[in-house]
């Protein structure tokens, strides 16, 4: 019983502490700002495609993307 509360105390403890780093996360003023009085949208239309594409990061073993195809289509009006 004592393992099991001390344990449960300590992730208790761990998640606060996680918790609080976060929080301070949502307090960083972004570098890049929303305009006052945004341009009203121009494109009339358009896709976006990737082809044969693969994607990766430091430290990864492999890649997380290998050879991605993707066509996201226009929306209709």
């Amino acid at each position: 019983m004592f393992n099991f509360g001390n344990s449960s105390l300590r992730n208790y403890n761990r998640s606060f502490g996680d918790a609080s780093d976060m929080a301070e996360v949502l307090f960083i003023e972004p570098e890049v700002k929303d305009p006052i009085d945004p341009e009203k949208v121009k494109i009339k239309k358009g896709a976006i495609e990737f082809k044969h594409v693969d994607f990766t990061h430091d430290g990864a073993g492999e890649a997380l993307f290998h050879d991605l195809n993707l066509k996201i289509k226009p929306v209709r009006k």
